[in-house]
This record gives C-alpha cells, sequence and structure tokens, in this order.
C-alpha cells in the first residue's frame, strides 16, 4: 500500500490553477487520474448513528436520486437555475442581488428561497468541502465554482491522482530533470555559508556547492527562527478490508464531516482503494483530515471510528499524527532564501500553485513560470534536424 497526502485536485474549470499548471507544463504526460465517483453527506438520525447518503451532483444524478423527494429536486434545479445565472454578473451586482443577506449564513439565505433543511444540508455540506461556514456570498461562489466543474471529466468536480497525491511532486521532477535539473539523493545539508546578508554557498557531505538562491522545506528552517503562524492538522491513516458503504463497484468516496463538527474548519474523510491504485484489491485506505479541536469526542479520529462501528468495517492498520502548518518570519535567514509553501488543510492546490508561482517570480523575474509547451533539448535537436532535412529535400528538388 501506498500513503499519500490525502489532498484532492479540484478542476473547477478548465482555467483553474492546477488543470492550467499540469497541462502547460506538460506535467499530466506523467500522471494519471481516477474521478472521485462518489460523495456522502453523513447526517445524524434520531436514534444518535451516522447515515451516509449518496450527494447528487450532476442533473442526471439529480433525477436518478431516491434520497431527494420530488419537491426538493424540484427546488433543487431552481436554485441550480438561479446560481446559472447569478455567476454571469459581476461580482459587485451579485452581491446587491443577495442584498443584505450576503453577509449573512448560506442557511439562512437558502431557507428563504424555499430549500428545506434536508435540501439545505446536502448543498452546504457538498460545498463546505470548497468553504467551510459560508456566508451567502461566499456560498454563492463556491456554489457556482463547483457547478462549473461539474462535466468537464465526469459527473464530479473531483480527480484524485493514481497511487495517491505524492506522485505529482514526482512527476515535476521528471519534468525538471528533462530540462537539467539535478538530484543530489544522499545529501544532506551540513551548513550554510552567509556573507552579506546572503548565503552564498552550502555544505554537503563536507563538501561547498555555492549558490545564487535557497528555496527550503520548512522542515529545515532553523528553531531560532520566529513562527508567525502555526496551524495543527489532525491526519489519520487507516488500512480496511471493507467500504464504509458496500455498493457493487469500487468507489472513490469523499465525505465531508463537517456537519459532525461543526467548530472544526476542516473535517473531512476520504476513501480510496485499488481502483486509485493505492491498495490491493478488496482493500482501502481511509484518509481522515481535521483541524485540531478540543473536544475528543469531536476529533476527526473518534467520528471516522463511529463511521467504521456503524457499518461494521473493523481497520486492522491505523497511523495518527499531527501535521504543522508553519509560516515563518524569513527575513532574519537571509536575503536570498525563500521558504516553500507549507503543509496545510486545503483539498485543492491552487493556494500552492499560486504560491509557487510568486516564489518563482520574484527569484527568477525574468523568466516564465511553467511556459505553455515547454521544449526540452533533446525536441529542440529533433526539431533543427527535421528542418535540416527539409531544407536538403528542397534543395535536392529544386536542382533536379
Amino acid at each position: 500500500m501506498r500513503l499519500r497526502r490525502a489532498r484532492i485536485l479540484i478542476f473547477c474549470t478548465k482555467r483553474a490553477p492546477e488543470v492550467q499548471t499540469l497541462c502547460d507544463s506538460q506535467v499530466s504526460h506523467y500522471a494519471e487520474f481516477k474521478l472521485i465517483n462518489r460523495q456522502l453527506c453523513p447526517t445524524e438520525t434520531k436514534d444518535s448513528k451516522i447515515q451516509l447518503n449518496p450527494v447528487p451532483c450532476s442533473k442526471g444524478e439529480i433525477f436518478q436520486s431516491n434520497v431527494l423527494s420530488i419537491l426538493e429536486k424540484r427546488a433543487l434545479m431552481k436554485f441550480i437555475t438561479f446560481c446559472t445565472q447569478w455567476s454571469t454578473k459581476p461580482s459587485e451586482e451579485g452581491r446587491q442581488l443577495l442584498g443584505e443577506m450576503a453577509d449573512r449564513p448560506f442557511s439562512e439565505f437558502l431557507a428563504q428561497m424555499g430549500v428545506g433543511e434536508t435540501l439545505q444540508s446536502f448543498i452546504i455540506n457538498t460545498i463546505g468541502i470548497l468553504q467551510p461556514r459560508p456566508t451567502a456570498m461566499s456560498g454563492m461562489l463556491a456554489s457556482c465554482e463547483f457547478m462549473d466543474s461539474v462535466g468537464h471529466f465526469g459527473p464530479s468536480p473531483f480527480l484524485f491522482p493514481l497511487y495517491g497525491c505524492g506522485e505529482l511532486s514526482q512527476c515535476f521532477c521528471r519534468l525538471a530533470a528533462v530540462f537539467g535539473s539535478l538530484y543530489c539523493l544522499g545529501r544532506p545539508v551540513q551548513a550554510m555559508v552567509k556573507e552579506d546578508d546572503r548565503i552564498t554557498a552550502i555544505i554537503a557531505n563536507n563538501e561547498r556547492i555555492n549558490c545564487r538562491h535557497v528555496i527550503m522545506s520548512p522542515r529545515f528552517v532553523p528553531e531560532d527562527v520566529e513562527i508567525q503562524k502555526n496551524e495543527k492538522i489532525e491526519r489519520v491513516v487507516f488500512a480496511t478490508d471493507k467500504s464504509i458503504k458496500v455498493v457493487e463497484k469500487e468507489q472513490l468516496t469523499l465525505v465531508n464531516l463537517a456537519s459532525l463538527r461543526p467548530e472544526a474548519a476542516v473535517s473531512r474523510l476520504v476513501e480510496v482503494g485499488f481502483e486509485a491504485c493505492t491498495a490491493p484489491k478488496g482493500h482501502f485506505l481511509v484518509h481522515a483530515t481535521g483541524s485540531n479541536c478540543s473536544d475528543n469526542e469531536k476529533s476527526v479520529e473518534s467520528i471516522a471510528e463511529r463511521i467504521f462501528d456503524e457499518n461494521e468495517v473493523v481497520p486492522y492498520w491505523k497511523m495518527s499524527f499531527t501535521a504543522n502548518s508553519m509560516k515563518f518570519d524569513t527575513k532574519r535567514l537571509g536575503a536570498n532564501i525563500v521558504v516553500a509553501p507549507p503543509v496545510d488543510s486545503n483539498i485543492h492546490y491552487s493556494n500552492v500553485i499560486e504560491e509557487c508561482r510568486q516564489i518563482f517570480c520574484s527569484t527568477w523575474p525574468d523568466l516564465d513560470f511553467l511556459p505553455r509547451a515547454m521544449k526540452s533539448e533533446e525536441d529542440e535537436e529533433s526539431e533543427e534536424k527535421s528542418e535540416e532535412k527539409e531544407e536538403n529535400a528542397e534543395e535536392t528538388a529544386e536542382n533536379q
């Protein structure tokens, strides 16, 4: 089994940063993806059981759903129509259309539109993956973003990389290697040489390597550097031999746990298995992610275990840890040192890609960040050879 960070790519539109970066840089040539084809909405029943209901994302799924009543389906279609019309308006005009409700809770806005409590929970739990605790304005933006995603790659806006999300960093490493990047494996940095507030070299394996810039992981920032922000992210990974909701065909499943942990900013569960190439056939990896909560009974781990117990799933392996998402005051490190973005609780990569773009552009302002259709030296050589052949063929034709 392969353990990876349980982040999911959200392809919100064809112009979404993660889509554009993967396609423009041709990293997509090295990666494959599977659609997250099942979203479940957890609700607590009167007997305190957690019921997992499938969330219909596309219009086809809405009409086929046996969870929503006919009236709820009509109300949902009416809401979708409103979102479609609202999304065409400029931001300020869209806010004016919401009126006094713009900064009120999204649930109040939905109630004003005649959306019942059951349907409210479906909508809020679905878009809550993108926007926790939404106001009417942020909820509408997230709803439009969500609906704009559906249909581009299937009846869901979510894609998951085969073999896990750790494959993406390896894909970028492969691309960089094609264009001349060198990797010094097994050579940890022993020290940095600082002159006039700049790092001029690093010492590795007792050898000096001169440098113009240093980009480092937050893990290697010296302990005496002040931490400006530290977000603690609770992570638990389970291995099971049964899905949390058994169906005939294996599904890639996403569950937003926000309704069960309303005080937490982030709460979600992802179940992937053989279809995503993360576990042997008949087995699953379940990733539970949540921001820290003072109430142990409502930790993301305890809620995941409740779901297992109520669905007769017995994990045979578990690993839990707390990830620290730290940001530092890098001025003390040196003028030419950059600290890479830390691990965070976002479900998608838009923020990371934007931060990396800013780092690249500030470090190398005269270069383009992952320009479209980059060509390697081998590609350029083959093009030159083909051009030479064409020129020779033309000369031969003229001589004849």
